[in-house]
């Protein structure tokens, strides 16, 4: 999710300006870098094997679908695909194997595949109801939030306790920028899943949307507490400090980000933004670099990197990041940023 403004940015809670070369310019803001906890797809997993071992106990069918299992559980996709392509070859009405199929298809970004095994899936079995999770997940995937949400809409009338649901139906609406629903969907999550940190996580970034950061900083400490190595945590709340004016808890929370992910390009950007906030320029500098070191395409790092160093009074290295900036931002279709970041270069040739 990108949360660009570039005009009148709010940074840590108050507008922000800097002097290029006597010019004012705005800061890109600090928090361009929260992040969504993952979609979540429901295997038919353990209890299905042991329900389809206990009734063909030597069956060749059972023992693919086995295979089939385990092999994802090992993250070997398509050894997975191979094993429950056999199971299927044996029992053509399986269900539970073309759900487990899509979902290593989807696993390996064959979303057109992984469809057509849910659907068929349905088709066998019309109350799957972690097919339509699954299915819903792929159109999520794809942009088709429509979709997305009949299939979870669906999956939640054939069980209307189906935690995974609530948790991807709230995050369609986050998306859509319907807030209440999402937090509505988000209760319903951690109501049956108490202990879902990712669920606590998205709540989180919602009230942080929604402009009430202690909310938000609530919901990111239960995260951790059942959670205490999730780094999309630490980044998020961390940036709920420096809304809340304290940069110096930021940069704690990006430091414990980056012990768990040291090469979490995102949190090097975002402990960047805080350091500036507290003048240390240099520090600012390193960590825009090692953000770009691990994304290129970062341009708000080459954004923030040209206002530094005209503050820092070194023209040619201002022009030549807010340059970076302006072709990325063309690149990636936000004309408006590019436009700004090539004004601030025409502001500062004239200077």
């Amino acid at each position: 999710m990108y949360y660009i403004r570039i005009l009148n940015a709010k940074i840590m809670g108050k507008l922000v300006w800097l002097v290029l070369f006597g010019v004012a310019a705005t800061l890109l803001p600090t928090h361009q870098a929260l992040g969504v906890g993952s979609l979540k797809f429901a295997p038919t997993t353990q209890q299905t094997a042991n329900h389809l071992i206990s009734q063909k106990l030597e069956s060749p069918e059972a023992r693919w679908f086995e295979q089939g299992i385990q092999r994802s559980k090992q993250g070997n996709y398509q050894g997975a695909i191979e094993a429950l392509t056999e199971a299927l070859r044996l029992n053509p009405n399986d269900a539970e194997a073309y759900n487990n199929r899509g979902n290593a298809y989807i696993q390996l970004g064959n979303f057109r595949k992984a469809i057509e095994d849910y659907n068929q899936a349905l088709r066998l079995n019309s109350n799957l109801v972690e097919a339509y999770n699954n299915r819903g997940l792929v159109y999520q995937e794809l942009g088709n939030f429509q979709k997305a949400m009949e299939d979870y809409n669906q999956a939640l009338r054939f069980n209307p306790n189906y935690a995974l649901a609530y948790y991807n139906r709230g995050r369609v609406y986050q998306e859509l920028g319907n807030f209440q629903k999402a937090i509505e969907d988000y209760n319903q999550a951690l109501r049956l899943n108490p202990n879902d940190a990712e669920a606590y996580n998205n709540r989180g970034l919602v009230y942080q949307e929604l402009g009430n950061f202690q909310k938000a900083i609530e919901d990111y400490n239960q995260a951790l507490r059942f959670n205490p190595n999730y780094a999309l945590a630490y980044l998020n709340r961390g940036v709920a400090y420096g809304k809340l004016g304290n940069p110096q808890k930021a940069i704690e929370d990006y430091n414990q980000a980056l012990r768990l992910n040291p090469n979490y390009a995102n949190a090097y950007y975002n402990r960047g933004n805080a350091y500036k906030k507290l003048g240390n320029f240099q520090k600012a500098i390193e960590d825009y670099n090692q953000a770009l070191r691990l994304n290129p395409n970062l341009a708000e790092a080459y954004a923030n990197l040209g206002i530094v160093y005209a503050n820092l009074g070194d023209k040619q290295k201002a022009i030549e990041n807010l340059q970076k900036a302006a072709s990325l931002f063309e690149k990636q279709g936000r004309i408006a940023d590019a436009q700004q970041a090539l004004s601030w270069i025409r502001q500062l040739q004239e200077n």
